[in-house]
């Protein structure tokens, strides 16, 4: 079931000011992006989407399908130099070859991107699945310790 989709104003679903959202998307951008995490828990499935290094759009990839996007990381160029998995609540992580990560929200605006760098690729799959998982505290967790 898509958050887009199922989400209404018959639902009790409000904006931080107490109004009531115009669609389900108005609600989307302002609650989803601050709170995916208990939206989730109430059975909710959010959707993402991974970018790989040619800038090709891969729907809801598996981890066998991440792991080999990854992989592409180790044959880019100065052109093709980066992998993105933005979610539906706006997050994004972005890789590129050293290791290194920018966490942003694409949705809000007044969130600034962060840059990290990882010690191993498997840390930057683990991030890569958390994110796509929705997991985003846990995914910001794993950032926040890396700076």
């Amino acid at each position: 079931m898509r958050l887009s989709s199922t989400l209404s104003q018959q639902d009790g679903w409000t904006f931080d000011n107490g109004a009531q959202p115009k669609t389900a998307m108005g609600l989307e951008s302002a609650l989803v992006s601050r709170h995916p995490d208990v939206l989730l828990s109430k059975g909710l499935s959010m959707s993402y989407f991974l970018n790989n290094v040619w800038g090709d759009s891969i729907d809801e990839p598996d981890e066998a399908r991440i792991r080999e996007v990854l992989a592409e990381l180790k044959n880019s160029d100065s052109e093709h130099f980066d992998i993105a998995l933005v979610h539906d609540s706006g997050w994004s992580l972005s890789v590129y070859p050293d290791k290194a990560v920018v966490w942003e929200n694409v949705i809000n605006d007044v969130t600034l991107p962060c840059e990290f760098t990882f010690d191993s690729w498997q840390d930057v799959l683990k991030a890569l699945l958390n994110l796509s998982r929705g997991e985003v505290s846990a995914t910001f967790q794993m950032l926040r310790y890396r700076s």
